[in-house]
């Protein structure tokens, strides 16, 4: 195993621990803050750690564009269910 692979895996842990925690928690709200790390740190080192073990230009743009994008845009994603969860729970939403 190459230790670009060991970044993979530890992206890896990372979505595991996130899916497990949803299976603690019933709340919407408390739901998105365990789904959190998985899309701003496990998705992103795993595309790291592919981008690494890649050999063509083309898959290394393609592996850290994609980790770009979902370190970039799951916290916003977040913020968006969390909102949509409290308009459904009849809260008043700013």
């Amino acid at each position: 195993m190459t230790w670009p692979m060991y970044v993979v895996a530890a992206g890896a842990v990372v979505v595991v621990l996130s899916g497990l925690a949803l299976l603690r928690l019933w709340d919407a709200f408390d739901r998105v803050h365990v789904v959190t790390p998985a899309t701003s740190l496990g998705a992103p080192l795993i595309c790291i750690g592919l981008a690494l073990n890649d050999q063509t230009l083309h898959g290394v743009f393609k592996y850290l564009f994609t980790g770009a994008l979902l370190a970039a845009l799951g916290p916003a994603s977040a913020v968006a269910a969390a909102r949509a969860a409290r308009v459904r729970a009849g809260q008043e939403a700013p």
